[in-house]
C-alpha cells in the first residue's frame, strides 16, 4: 500500500469528491516516470503532469491561498474556463506592494476536462529555478511515494526516503542570500525567512493574504545546504538531505 491510500482513508472519514481526485493525483507520484515529468524551460524549473487529474478547486483549496491573477479561455458552449494562475509570494521583512526584489512567481495551467480546470503544469520564476533546478526538484517529487506514516484523527504524519540527490546540486548559502536577500535570521549557519502570498483587493491593489510562509534552511561548514524546514498553515515539511529523509506532518481540522 502506498502513502496516498492515507488520503484515501481520510477521504473515507470525511467523503467528498475532492479527496478521489487528490488520492488519483497523490498515485501518480509512485509511477513518476510514466505521469510526471521535470524540466528546465528557459532557465526555469517546470513540472508537466502528463495524465491531469488535480481540480483547480482542490489546489486551492488545499493550497490555502488565492492567486494573484487568472486567465481564462472561451470554450464552445462561450463560457469561461480558467487556462492558467500565477501566485505571488513576498518577504514580509518590510514589504512594499509588488516589491520586484522581494517578490516570487509560480505559474501553473490547467487542462479543460468537461467543466472541471485540471493541473496539467507547473512552473517557478527563475531565482526560485536558481536555488531548485530540476535535478533537486525531481528527486524531492519521486519521495512523495512512501509507506511509512502514522494516522490518527488529528493529524497524518508521513515519512520518507530521498534519492538521488547529488551534493554539487544542492544550492549554496550565497546563493539563498543572491535569491532572497539578507535573512530575517542567521542563527547556527541557519537562514529564516518569512514570506506571504498576495492577491489583489476591491481596487486592484496588491496586499498580502495573511497566509504566511516560514523557510528555514540550514548548511554545512561548506555552506551547501543540509536541510530544509518549511512550516505553513496545518502543513511542517522537513527535508534532510544529510541523512535523505524528510517528514510531513499535517494538522487536521
Amino acid at each position: 500500500m502506498r502513502m496516498w491510500l492515507v488520503v484515501l482513508g481520510i477521504a473515507l472519514i470525511l467523503t467528498g469528491c475532492r479527496f478521489w481526485s487528490l488520492y488519483k493525483f497523490g498515485e501518480q507520484f509512485c509511477e513518476f516516470d510514466e505521469y510526471v515529468k521535470v524540466s528546465q524551460q528557459s532557465g526555469a524549473s517546470h513540472i508537466d503532469f502528463d495524465e491531469p487529474v488535480l481540480p483547480q478547486a482542490v489546489l486551492l483549496r488545499y493550497l490555502h491561498a488565492l492567486p494573484f491573477k487568472s486567465s481564462y479561455q472561451t470554450m464552445d458552449n462561450n463560457a469561461a474556463m480558467v487556462k492558467s494562475d500565477i501566485f505571488y509570494i513576498q518577504r514580509l521583512l518590510n514589504p512594499k506592494p509588488l516589491d520586484e526584489k522581494k517578490v516570487y512567481k509560480i505559474d501553473v495551467e490547467y487542462h479543460p476536462v468537461g467543466k472541471t480546470p485540471l493541473l496539467s503544469s507547473g512552473e517557478l520564476d527563475a531565482r526560485l529555478s536558481a536555488l531548485f533546478s530540476p535535478k533537486v526538484v525531481e528527486p524531492i517529487l519521486k519521495s512523495f511515494c512512501s509507506d511509512d506514516y502514522d494516522l490518527s484523527l488529528d493529524r497524518l504524519n508521513m515519512r520518507f526516503t530521498l534519492e538521488n540527490i547529488e551534493a554539487e546540486n544542492l544550492p549554496e548559502k550565497q546563493l539563498f542570500i543572491t535569491s532572497f536577500g539578507l535573512p530575517d535570521k542567521d542563527e547556527h549557519n541557519t537562514l529564516r525567512y518569512q514570506f506571504d502570498f498576495l492577491n489583489k483587493d476591491s481596487k486592484g491593489a496588491s496586499q498580502l493574504q495573511n497566509r504566511p510562509i516560514t523557510f528555514s534552511f540550514s548548511f554545512n561548514p561548506q555552506n551547501v545546504l543540509t536541510s530544509m524546514h518549511i512550516l505553513y498553515h496545518k502543513y511542517d515539511y522537513i527535508l534532510d538531505f544529510e541523512n535523505m529523509n524528510g517528514s510531513l506532518l499535517v494538522i487536521r481540522g
